[in-house]
C-alpha cells in the first residue's frame, strides 16, 4: 500500500552519499587542524634555543651534579596558602646560609605563565615568597646561592590543588 509520505520521499543518491563523505571528512580535518594550531601556539617545543651548543656543556653540568651531590645537602620546597616556602639543609642537618633564592616556575606544555621569582629570606637556610598559582601542574627550578659563594640548583615538580595547597 502506497502512503503519500513514500511517493514524497527523495531518494537516497549518490550525490548525497558524497555530501555526507564531504562533511565527516570535513569535520575530522577541521578538528585537526584546530588542535594543531592550538598546539603549535600554546608552547614552542624548544627547552634549549641551538640543542648542539648547549650539549657542548654537558660534562661540565656533570661536574657540576656530581659536586651537588658530594655536599649531601638536602632541601624541601612547598607551597601552602599562596606561599612558596623552600627550606635547604647541610648534611648534619643544620641551616646552609643562603645568599639568595630564584625560582624559576612554569607549565610542563606552555610557555605563557613562566614567571621568574627571587624568594626572601624567612629564617635560617629558609626562604619563602607569597606568590599565587593557579590549580594544575608546574614545574620550579631553584637556583641557591649561598653566603659562601655556593651555587645549588634543583627542579621540583608541584601539583597545585583547586584548594591552593
Amino acid at each position: 500500500m502506497n502512503t503519500p509520505q513514500d511517493s514524497d520521499a527523495r531518494p537516497f543518491t549518490g550525490r548525497h552519499m558524497l555530501l555526507i563523505m564531504f562533511a565527516f571528512f570535513g569535520l575530522i580535518v577541521g578538528v585537526n587542524a584546530t588542535m594543531a594550531y592550538l598546539a603549535i601556539g600554546s608552547w614552542p617545543g624548544l627547552v634549549v634555543p641551538n640543542s648542539y651548543v648547549a650539549s657542548q656543556g654537558f660534562n661540565e653540568k656533570l661536574r657540576d651534579a656530581a659536586r651537588q651531590a658530594d655536599l649531601g645537602w638536602t632541601a624541601a620546597l612547598s607551597y601552602h596558602d599562596g606561599a612558596i616556602v623552600f627550606d635547604l639543609r647541610d648534611s648534619d642537618g643544620a641551616p646552609v646560609g643562603i645568599s639568595s633564592v630564584t625560582a624559576n616556575l612554569g607549565r610542563p606544555s606552555t610557555t605563557g605563565q613562566d614567571v621568574r621569582l627571587d624568594l626572601g629570606p624567612s629564617g635560617p637556610g629558609a626562604a619563602e615568597l607569597g606568590h599565587v598559582l593557579a590549580p594544575g601542574q608546574w614545574f620550579a627550578d631553584i637556583e641557591v646561592r649561598t653566603i659562601d659563594g655556593e651555587i645549588w640548583q634543583k627542579r621540583w615538580r608541584l601539583q597545585i590543588r583547586a584548594d591552593g595547597s
